[in-house]
C-alpha cells in the first residue's frame, strides 16, 4: 500500500505551521507518496476564524509546489469545513466558487456555539449538558453532515471522543448511537462518500484512531469500504504519524483507501 497522509494543515491555516514546500520536502523524505492539504475553513460569522482562510494564496503555493516535486510526489488541494446545518448554503457557494481536489466536512461544534473539539470548549460542553446528549447531537449533526451531499469526505468521524471520554464512565455503549451513526454510514455509501482514518486519537485521550474500530466494523457491515488515511497534523513533524496503525486498520476491515483528485476518487488498494 502506497504511504498517503490526506488530511495535513500548513500556515494556509489559522492554527497550522510550515510552507506547503516545508511539508512537502519532509514527505519526500518520508516516503509519501500522495499528501494531502487540508486547510481549515470556517464560514460562521461568529466564528474567531470565520473565513480566514486565503484561497488564491492557498492555490497560488500549492501550484509553485506542484511543479517543483512533479516527479516525486502527488500533491492534493483540499479543504475541510466545520460543518452546522444552517451554514449549508454558504458552503456550497464557496464550494461552486473554489475548486479543490476534495473536500471534507468536519464537526467541531454542536447546538450552534458548543464546542468539542478544543479542550475548553468541551469542558463548558459536558458542564451545559448530558454525556448522551452531547453524543446524540454530534451525531445526529454528523448525519445532516452527510445528507446535505456537500462533502466527498467525513472527517473524524467520532471527534466527540477526543473530550467525551473523560466524562465516559465504564464502556462505551456504541450500540445506543447505532441507529444515528448507521444511518450515517447509509448516506455516506448512498453518496460515494469516504470515511476519514484519521491518526491523531492515537496522540489523544482515546489512545486510537478515530473512528473506533467498532464503528469500522459497522461501517463495512452496512456497505461501506471507501476510506482516507489522515494524521491531522498541523506541525510537519507528525507528518504520517501513525499511518502503521490506520493501514492496519484498512486490512482488519477490508476498506479500500481513495485519493481525490477534481473531487473524484481514485483507488489506491492496488
Amino acid at each position: 500500500m502506497k504511504m498517503i497522509d490526506l488530511h495535513v494543515h500548513s500556515a494556509q491555516s489559522h492554527d497550522g505551521a510550515g510552507t506547503v514546500a516545508d511539508w512537502c520536502e519532509l514527505a519526500v523524505e518520508r516516503g509519501v507518496s500522495v499528501i494531502g492539504f487540508c486547510e481549515h475553513l470556517d464560514l460562521d460569522e461568529t466564528d474567531t476564524y470565520f473565513n480566514q482562510l486565503d484561497y488564491d494564496a492557498y492555490r497560488a503555493e500549492v501550484a509553485a509546489v506542484r511543479e517543483r516535486f512533479a516527479d516525486r510526489l502527488q500533491i492534493r488541494m483540499g479543504v475541510e469545513i466545520g460543518y452546522l446545518p444552517r451554514l449549508e448554503k454558504e458552503i456550497a457557494t464557496w464550494l461552486e466558487q473554489h475548486p479543490v481536489d476534495f473536500a471534507m466536512g468536519s464537526v467541531h461544534t454542536i447546538f450552534e456555539n458548543a464546542g468539542v473539539s478544543g479542550e475548553y470548549d468541551a469542558i463548558e460542553t459536558f458542564a451545559r449538558y448530558e454525556f448522551w446528549e452531547v453524543y446524540e447531537e454530534f451525531f445526529g449533526q454528523t448525519l445532516s453532515l452527510v445528507k446535505s451531499g456537500l462533502f466527498d469526505v467525513v472527517g473524524h468521524f467520532d471527534l466527540v471522543q477526543r473530550h467525551g471520554s473523560h466524562y465516559l464512565k465504564g464502556e462505551m455503549e456504541w450500540g445506543r448511537l447505532y441507529g444515528l451513526i448507521g444511518r450515517a454510514f447509509e448516506g455516506m455509501v448512498l453518496r460515494q462518500m469516504a470515511l476519514e482514518i484519521n491518526t491523531s486519537g492515537l496522540r489523544q485521550k482515546p489512545k486510537a484512531c478515530y473512528p473506533d474500530p467498532k464503528l469500522l466494523t459497522l461501517y463495512r457491515e452496512l456497505g461501506g469500504e471507501q476510506v482516507t488515511l489522515g494524521s491531522d497534523a498541523h506541525d510537519p513533524t507528525l507528518l504520517a504519524a501513525g499511518m502503521d496503525r490506520a493501514e492496519e486498520l484498512v486490512r482488519a476491515h477490508g476498506l479500500r483507501p481513495v485519493e481525490f483528485t477534481d473531487r473524484q476518487p481514485k483507488d489506491l488498494s492496488g
